[in-house]
C-alpha cells in the first residue's frame, strides 16, 4: 500500500489556528511495522469528544489497532457527557498527574480555552498528539486533520458546478464546536461568490444524524421551495436522507 503525505507548515495568517494545509504533494512508501516498533511499551492515553459521533468511535478502533501493530499500550478516555469541556479538561488532568503516561492523543472539545491545559502537560514532560480539531496554543508533536474551512468552500464549489442554482437548507454543526464553525464559515465564504445559490433556512442540528432526522421535517414543511440540503458533516446528510427517504 502507498500513502498520501500533506505537509502542514506554519502561516500565521490563515484561518486554521496558523496552520495552513498544503495540497497533495506525493506519495511514498509507508515504514513497516517492524521499523517503528516501540523499543519499549509507551502508555498512551486517547482522549476524545464523546462516545455518540461514529468518527470517534472509528479513531479510538484505530488507537487500539496501532496499539497491536507498534507495541504501545492504549487506554481510552472521554467525558460521559458528550462535548463536555470541564470534564474533559478533568480526565486529561488526570492523565498529566499519572507516571505511567507517556503522552497523550486527543481531541480537545474547546480549541482555545483549554490551551493553559495543554500548555501545562508539555510542562511536566507528557507529549502531546492533536488530531481532528486543532488546539489554538500550546506545544503538540504533531496534528493529524481536515481543512474544515476548505471542505466547506469545496461543498459549495461543488454545487455551483453541478446547478444553475439553488434554494438550501442549511444543516449546520453545534454552535461553537471547531469542526461545524470552520465549515459553515468555508460554506459561507463561497456562498457569496454565487449569489444563484441562496439559503432558505439554516438551524444547527449538532453534528447528529438524530438531531438532522428531528428538524428536517420541520424545515421542510416551512420552506417548500427549498430544493437542496447542504450538511455540515456526513451524519447529518444521512439524518436528512432517512427524512427524504421517508417522504418518497
Amino acid at each position: 500500500k502507498r500513502r498520501t503525505v500533506v505537509n502542514i507548515t506554519d502561516n500565521p495568517t490563515d484561518n486554521s489556528a496558523g496552520v495552513r494545509f498544503s495540497k497533495l504533494t506525493g506519495t511514498k512508501d509507508p515504514a513497516s511495522a517492524q521499523m517503528l516498533f516501540a523499543a519499549r511499551r509507551f502508555n498512551l492515553a486517547v482522549v476524545v469528544k464523546n462516545l455518540s459521533n461514529p468518527a470517534y468511535l472509528t479513531a479510538l478502533k484505530a488507537a487500539d489497532d496501532a496499539a497491536i501493530r507498534y507495541g504501545v499500550t492504549v487506554s481510552r478516555h472521554a467525558p460521559e457527557v458528550p462535548d463536555d469541556s470541564a470534564e474533559q479538561s478533568e480526565l486529561i488532568e488526570r492523565l498529566i498527574s499519572d507516571p505511567e503516561v507517556d503522552g497523550i492523543v486527543f481531541t480537545p472539545v474547546d480549541t482555545k480555552g483549554q490551551v493553559p491545559l495543554f500548555e501545562r502537560a508539555r510542562e511536566a514532560g507528557k507529549a502531546l498528539y492533536n488530531f481532528s480539531n486543532l488546539v489554538e496554543g500550546g506545544e503538540i508533536v504533531a496534528f493529524v486533520g481536515s481543512d474544515d474551512v476548505e471542505i466547506g468552500h469545496k461543498q459549495i464549489e461543488w454545487l455551483a458546478e453541478h446547478s444553475e442554482g439553488a434554494k438550501i437548507i442549511l444543516l449546520e454543526g453545534a454552535p461553537g464546536v471547531p469542526t461545524g464553525r470552520l465549515r459553515l464559515q468555508g460554506v459561507t465564504e463561497e456562498l457569496s461568490k454565487h449569489p444563484e445559490l441562496v439559503v432558505v433556512a439554516s438551524e444547527a442540528a449538532n453534528m447528529s444524524k438524530v438531531k438532522a432526522a428531528d428538524i428536517a421535517p420541520g424545515l421542510l414543511d416551512a420552506h417548500p421551495e427549498a430544493d437542496t440540503i447542504v450538511a455540515l458533516n456526513d451524519e447529518m446528510a444521512l439524518g436528512a436522507i432517512s427524512v427524504l427517504e421517508s417522504r418518497g
